[in-house]
């Protein structure tokens, strides 16, 4: 529980932060402006790293918010920058990542060691990353290309209210007839 009550400002900043429309703000934000803060964002964690400060009352909260406003107006800048499309393609597929990142890395470490006898560390450690971020792409975009996109989607199911309502409303069209 103690884990929960730690998060659940940041959990609340941040459902509160998408309600006011800050990221729409921070994409309209000039890039000096982003650059700065970005900047300063870090400076400032990075200071508290420095000078070995453990607060974790509010100076913490206010260096942990610096952090995340520093990170995201970096996100923003890097959006920016057609040199980094890499990186806005591996935050849109970063769920289908995550899913299937383990079964293709363990993959190709298996076949190394089992069938192909490496056992450099090095390699596999390669080969595992690797693997684990360009084999679970190639497998969305092979399930996207196949009409398989529910695969890693959530289930949307209508709920009782809904379906009242569309009967609702096909039944009056019904009588109107």
């Amino acid at each position: 529980m103690n884990l929960v009550r730690s998060f659940l400002f940041f959990y609340t900043l941040g459902a509160f932060l998408n309600s006011v429309g800050f990221l729409n703000r921070l994409h309209s934000s000039y890039w000096p402006n982003l650059l700065i803060t970005s900047f300063g964002g870090y400076l400032v964690v990075t200071l508290m790293v420095a000078w070995n400060i453990k607060d974790e009352g509010w100076i913490g909260l206010l260096v942990a918010c610096s952090g995340i406003l520093g990170t995201c107006c970096l996100g923003v800048l890097l959006e920016r920058l057609i040199v980094f499309n890499w990186v806005r393609i591996m935050g849109l597929y970063s769920l289908e990542i995550y899913l299937t990142h383990t079964i293709f890395g363990s993959g190709i470490r298996i076949i190394l060691s089992k069938l192909l006898h490496v056992n450099n560390l090095t390699v596999h450690l390669m080969a595992g990353l690797t693997a684990s971020i360009i084999l679970p792409l190639a497998f969305t975009l092979f399930c996207n290309r196949l009409g398989l996109n529910f695969l890693f989607r959530i289930p949307r199911f209508k709920s009782i209210l809904e379906k009242k309502t569309d009967q609702f409303a096909s039944g009056s069209k019904q009588m109107e007839k």
